[in-house]
């Protein structure tokens, strides 16, 4: 359970400032820091190949998702991807998606975070902005890469933000 906070201080930004001293105690704690920062630096080399490899994937997904290519679609999904939900009922909502908001046109990368692992395989979390004919749709897609093999899809969510001007088909608004 959360602690509650006093009712002056709810709705108001939170400020407050950290000072630490930082000492080095020996002479080998230096170099230590260095090699470590070092480190942090090619490892992010990494993560910056694995999302470029997520993002290529993602744009092969919304260009055949714009053509309707739904077999080239669910090929880019890993076969972990449909241990729960099979590959004709994401076909089924992705057909859905498609006949309530029409295709893709456009689609904006909003946020991302990667993540490695010493096997050297990695995850990247992308999360889109896709502007339908008709819907505006966040789409967030999980891409694992496994070293020496392809980017796949591992998971997706899809959330229908807002239905615009009328274009939706079967979507009916109050």
């Amino acid at each position: 359970m959360r602690p509650r906070r006093p009712a002056d201080v709810v709705g108001r930004p939170l400020s407050f400032t950290v000072r630490r001293v930082v000492t080095v105690a020996s002479p080998h704690a230096l170099p230590s820091c260095v090699l470590c920062f070092a480190l942090l630096g090619l490892g992010s080399c990494g993560l910056n190949e694995a999302k470029s490899e997520a993002e290529a994937l993602a744009d092969g997904y919304f260009a055949a998702s714009a053509a309707g290519d739904f077999d080239r679609v669910l090929s880019l999904y890993s076969d972990q991807a449909f241990a729960k939900t099979t590959r004709e009922q994401f076909r089924g909502i992705l057909v859905d998606v498609h006949t309530r908001c029409g295709a893709p046109k456009a689609h904006t990368l909003k946020a991302w975070n990667a993540f490695a692992s010493t096997d050297g395989s990695s995850r990247v979390n992308l999360l889109y902005e896709v502007t339908y004919d008709g819907c505006l749709v966040s789409e967030r897609l999980i891409v694992t890469k496994v070293e020496g093999k392809p980017a796949r899809i591992l998971g997706h969510h899809l959330n229908i933000d807002e239905v615009t001007s009328g274009k939706a088909r079967g979507v009916t608004t109050a």
